[in-house]
C-alpha cells in the first residue's frame, strides 16, 4: 500500500475530475474541516486514492502547469487547500500535506517553472506554524 510521498509532485499534474475529463469537476475533499482539492505526482497513486475513498465516477486526470493554474482558479471560492499527494482512505494517523490553493496557484502562475511544492507549503508552515500539515481526517 503506497503511503504519503515526500517528494513533490511535478508536471504533470495529476487530480482526480469527475468523468476523467478536465472540464467536468475535480474531486473536492473535506480533510478535518478544510476543504481540499487532491493533487497527485503519480497516475497509480490517485487511481489506488479514488478506489479507497469510493470516488467511482471520478478518474485520474494529467495535468500541465497551465491548466493546474486554470483548475486551481476555478475552484477556488469553493476549496480552500490543496491536498499534495493524499494517503488511500484508511491510512490512519498518516499526515496530509497541505498549503492555500490560492497562494498555490499564485506562484505557480508567477514562474511557470517547477515550483518544489514541498518548499512552497514548508515556507507557509513556518509563517502560519504548523497549518500546512494535518492529520488524515474525513473525505
Amino acid at each position: 500500500m503506497t503511503s504519503a510521498s515526500t517528494e513533490p509532485p511535478n508536471p504533470p499534474y495529476i487530480v482526480p475530475f469527475e468523468g476523467g475529463r478536465e472540464w467536468n469537476l475535480p474531486l473536492a475533499l473535506v480533510i478535518g474541516s478544510r476543504s481540499a482539492l487532491p493533487l497527485f505526482d503519480d497516475h497509480a497513486r490517485a487511481a489506488e486514492f479514488i478506489a479507497s475513498g469510493g470516488f467511482g465516477g471520478y478518474a485520474p486526470v494529467e495535468l500541465t502547469t497551465d491548466a493546474l493554474v486554470a483548475t486551481l482558479r476555478s475552484v477556488s471560492g469553493q476549496v480552500e487547500y490543496v491536498a499534495v499527494n493524499p494517503p488511500p482512505a484508511g491510512e490512519a494517523g498518516i499526515k496530509v500535506r497541505m498549503g492555500g490553493l490560492t497562494e498555490l496557484a499564485d506562484a505557480l502562475a508567477e514562474s511557470r517553472d517547477e515550483v518544489d511544492l514541498f518548499d512552497f507549503l514548508a515556507v507557509r508552515e513556518n509563517e502560519d506554524g504548523e497549518k500546512g500539515s494535518r492529520t488524515n481526517g474525513s473525505r
